[in-house]
């Protein structure tokens, strides 16, 4: 059984190929803005290298944001129209999600990542679960917000890691759902609304 971890919510496109629940081979191509035009080569790649066939795939796991508003779109895009046209499971996770399960699992935390104006963030519990929707503050706002609620466990980006392994068994705990009903996850506003 292969399984397919597709994640574009940053500069990079990443792909896990997973074979009977271990982790089998990972590609990451570097495409600050350019994810359209590397997602599927790099899925190409991935696959070629490791000769597997695309109509092999059993179940495919997609980031849904939040993150580059562009490539969570592309990811998804993707993740949909393999798990559509091949009748497969597909199953989603956040990116704070994703950077809970691989960051001191069983220890309950506030994972926060930056991008130019402020910090996406999320409060997990024990079992890295979501206590809170994932939110989005300025940088002022956010720094405001962690003295207010005294929070004291925080993982920021810059410390965070991505565990391939956890995040499989992560997934299995998840249920499927339909491809149609899979959206990008954006929890603020896009800039040209803003102006």
């Amino acid at each position: 059984m292969y399984s397919l971890l597709i994640d574009t919510h940053a500069d990079e496109v990443l792909m896990v190929l997973y074979k009977d629940g271990i982790f089998l081979h990972l590609k990451s191509t570097s495409s600050p803005q350019n994810h359209s035009t590397v997602a599927l080569s790099t899925l190409h790649q991935l696959l070629s290298e490791k000769e597997v066939n695309v109509n092999d795939l059993n179940e495919v796991f997609v980031i849904i944001g939040p993150g580059s508003f562009t490539g969570v779109r592309i990811g998804v895009v993707i993740a949909k129209t393999l798990t559509y046209t091949l009748k497969i499971p597909i199953k989603t996770l956040t990116t704070l999600e994703m950077y809970a399960v691989g960051n001191n699992p069983g220890s309950g935390k506030l994972i926060a990542i930056a991008d130019k104006k402020g910090y996406y963030f999320s409060i997990f519990n024990q079992l890295n679960e979501e206590m809170s929707e994932p939110n989005y503050l300025s940088f002022e706002n956010f720094s405001k917000h962690i003295v207010e609620k005294r929070l004291e466990r925080m993982v920021l980006k810059d410390d965070l890691k991505i565990n391939v392994d956890l995040i499989f068994e992560h997934m299995k705990e998840k249920s499927p759902l339909n491809p149609h009903e899979v959206n990008p996850l954006y929890v603020k506003s896009i800039e040209i609304e803003n102006d």
